[in-house]
């Protein structure tokens, strides 16, 4: 009887977790997705919580895979910062556009009209990131 506690026992040892390289590469992207999606959440909280609204003009704008605008504002402690950001909705070169700033860390911006809604990071950098992890968990399995 003895014997066979200690097949059991070197049977469960055998089918143990093993890591792959598909394992690694799962994890590694959710938690590249949650670190983004962290750092956006947190952008957006203390913009909603102590965001500012001044008047800046756009400097530069690029369009391709991310468009992005720079923007040049001057805070409420008379700090004249160039930003860029690609939270905006419309915005031209020379065109004055409201913009929103955190003015503990005034280089936190974007522009008022994109919104301080959490659904964008929460469902498109949440959803990855919990299938990337589901994706590591299936790929832990022998």
């Amino acid at each position: 009887m003895g014997g066979n506690v200690v097949e059991r026992r070197r049977h469960r040892r055998d089918r143990g977790w093993r890591v792959s390289g598909e394992f690694v590469a799962f994890l590694a992207a959710a938690v590249g997705f949650g670190v983004v999606g962290a750092v956006q959440i947190v952008d957006l909280y203390w913009l909603r919580e102590r965001g500012e609204v001044v008047m800046g003009t756009v400097l530069e704008k690029s369009s391709g895979k991310s468009p992005s605008i720079e923007v040049r504002y001057v805070t409420g402690a008379g700090e004249t910062i160039v930003e860029g950001t690609t939270n905006y909705e419309e915005a031209e070169v020379g065109q004055s556009i409201a913009v929103i700033y955190d003015p503990l860390e005034p280089r936190r911006m974007q522009a008022e009209d994109y919104g301080l809604s959490y659904w964008f990071p929460a469902v498109f950098l949440g959803v990855p990131t919990v299938g990337f992890l589901i994706g590591a968990v299936v790929n832990l399995r022998d």
